[in-house]
């Protein structure tokens, strides 16, 4: 799905769980909405992947916008020209 809604066909490895990963997901809600009335503030699964690459997104923006250009972009201090050396 995310593939789809992002446009990208990125790279999927599937490996053994890391440290820190969830034990268990379950997408679906019906059973907890039935027992107990439950409703989730968001249920749309595409909505859920086009706002979180938004927020990415602006991130890596902000991150660029901030970051110093390469040193071989950087004009010298003194219009561009080396400045003149002595010689004796």
């Amino acid at each position: 799905m995310a593939r789809q809604v992002s446009g990208v066909a990125f790279p999927v490895t599937v490996g053994p769980r890391r440290p820190g990963d969830t034990v268990r997901a379950i997408a679906d809600c019906r059973e907890i909405k039935d027992k107990l009335g439950w409703q989730p503030r968001h249920d749309d699964l595409v909505a859920m992947i086009e706002t979180a690459l938004a927020w990415e997104r602006v991130k890596a923006e902000r991150l660029a916008a901030a970051r110093p250009p390469p040193l071989h972009q950087v004009k010298s201090p003194v219009g561009g020209r080396q400045a003149a050396t002595n010689k004796t």
